[in-house]
């Protein structure tokens, strides 16, 4: 016997990185991380403690049990509100596909 409780979903491929973020609070401000790949999200579920995260415009306040899910292709921020936060994260990025490059040249087709 359980219960469940889905915290998000997520569809298609591409490249998922899942792990767990252990956060200490900073006696100064929280660094800004520069954008990530197009199309980059971060799924955050708070384990333990509180954090302030998200896009570096629209940060959230989250405690033990939360979960948030934001762009991770903009500007974005964590910083700790305790002393001490678990968090568990699960990063997606879409998969892109490699072409190579197209050469037309004058009066023909295109090569194989």
């Amino acid at each position: 016997m359980w219960t469940e409780r889905i915290l998000d979903e997520t569809y298609g491929s591409g490249y998922v990185r899942t792990l767990v973020l252990r956060f200490e609070r900073l006696a100064t401000p929280a660094p800004v991380i520069e954008p990530h790949a197009p199309g980059t999200l971060h799924h955050l579920y708070v384990i333990t403690g509180k954090l302030r995260t998200g896009p570096a415009s629209d940060l959230v306040d989250l405690g033990g049990g939360d979960f948030v899910r934001f762009p991770g292709d903009v500007p974005h921020q964590y910083s700790c509100l305790s002393d001490r936060a678990v968090a568990h994260m699960v990063t997606t990025i879409p998969q892109v596909r490699q072409f190579r490059p197209t050469v037309v040249r004058s009066g023909g087709a295109a090569p194989d």
